[in-house]
């Protein structure tokens, strides 16, 4: 975790920098909410794809110039989405990277690539749901899929394998070293601390 934490400090820097020297001064304000809307295997050709078809159902052409809500918000973003032992990811490593700053392994929730399935606390990384929580910040997760899938479970679970959602998925020789998902979301901080849980 520590040398994804270090790019991501270097990158910040550089942001910060470059704002100096445009003599933009907003990085010194803290945000007062933030909303993280994550469209699950949402890239830039679905994007596209969905500009597209949007055009075309209005029938404003052929759909390419057409907009959609996010694309007049003020600040966006890009990120480089891959797992560190595959090239195409899976939710649990890229929501892991998301809400915990480091990339992981395909499969994993809320731990680095030190995970261990028989030592529990091995690789645990902390997410942006403990640090808001730690500051007194009102915290919750809403989401379209079940509560305990890959990616909602990132802001509270730390598990070594995303398919562990209830005690009977964890292998014995992991039972009393992991708790399952559901359970740490019930029992454990942050998701027993969160103020809004809405699953689909």
């Amino acid at each position: 975790a520590k040398f994804w934490y270090k790019v991501a400090l270097r990158q910040l820097e550089k942001t910060i920098k470059q704002a100096q020297r445009a003599e933009e001064n907003s990085y010194q304000k803290k945000a007062k909410n933030i909303i993280v809307f994550i469209g699950d295997g949402m890239g830039v050709s679905t994007i596209s794809a969905g500009r597209i078809y949007k055009g075309q159902y209005l029938k404003h052409g052929n759909g390419e110039e057409e907009t959609l809500v996010f694309d007049d918000f003020p600040n966006t973003g890009m990120a480089k989405t891959y797992n560190v032992d595959k090239q195409v990811p899976d939710s649990a490593g890229t929501a892991t990277a998301i809400f915990t700053g480091s990339k992981t392994h395909y499969g994993a929730i809320g731990m680095d690539s030190t995970r261990s399935k028989t030592k529990g606390q091995q690789g645990r990384v902390q997410n942006v749901m403990e640090w808001a929580q730690k500051e007194g910040k009102r915290t919750g997760i809403v989401t379209t899929t079940r509560i305990t899938h890959a990616t909602p479970a990132a802001t509270y679970a730390h598990i070594y394998d995303r398919d562990w959602e209830c005690d009977t998925e964890v292998p014995i020789g992991s039972v009393g070293q992991h708790v399952d998902i559901a359970r740490q979301l019930v029992e454990n901080e942050p998701g027993n601390r969160f103020n809004v849980i809405l699953g689909g």
